[in-house]
């Protein structure tokens, strides 16, 4: 495969500085990405707090990066693959439930304070944004995510337009789905029979 064609995106990044073993760039960068020799022009990293003075500023940084790659039209280019993670809780990105955040369908990349997940300053995607993908494919891991993945597969039966504001305040994960493919693939501890 010819890596320097390929980009990579960030859905959500933790606001610390450049380097910090938190940030999702950095993890990315030691499991996979600095052993492909990608241009780094291909890797679109949300800013650090060493480099932005708030994560408001780094947000609109992102948002502007985004627009630069876009289709006429659109605030971000159309992802073919976008890969998702999700929290015991049912988040996805930076997107926790019982927050405004996940309902937010005019921003592009935004600001989160006092996320209940440390750390509590973070940039994340939208909702609307990370839909505008071909593919978004889940991958689940651990027993600790058992309830929220039974919430995410139910979800996952309904039609978009049936998505209501408390599913997704519940389960921001419910929210998540591809243009052509959504595929949620999840280890046998995430799909315990005791969830509900």
């Amino acid at each position: 495969m010819d890596w320097s064609k390929v980009h990579f995106w960030w859905s959500d990044e933790r606001f610390v500085a450049t380097g910090h073993a938190d940030r999702n760039e950095q993890q990315a960068g030691h499991a996979l990405l600095t052993s492909l020799g990608l241009p780094t022009e291909n890797l679109h990293i949300m800013g650090a707090s060493d480099t932005f003075d708030s994560p408001e500023a780094a947000a609109l940084a992102y948002t502007e990066e985004l627009a630069r790659f876009a289709p006429a039209g659109e605030s971000s280019p159309l992802f073919n693959l976008t890969l998702l993670g999700m929290g015991p809780d049912g988040h996805i990105a930076s997107l926790f439930p019982d927050r405004t955040e996940i309902l937010d369908a005019e921003g592009v990349a935004i600001a989160v304070h006092n996320s209940p997940k440390p750390p509590p300053t973070r940039v994340s995607l939208t909702l609307p944004v990370i839909n505008y993908s071909e593919r978004i494919w889940f991958l689940i891991a651990g027993s600790d995510k058992a309830d929220a993945t039974a919430r995410l597969r139910a979800a996952s039966q309904l039609a978009e337009s049936e998505l209501t504001a408390k599913i997704l305040t519940a389960t921001p994960a419910a929210g998540a789905r591809g243009l052509l493919e959504t595929l949620i693939l999840v280890t046998e501890d995430a799909l315990a029979s005791n969830a509900n």
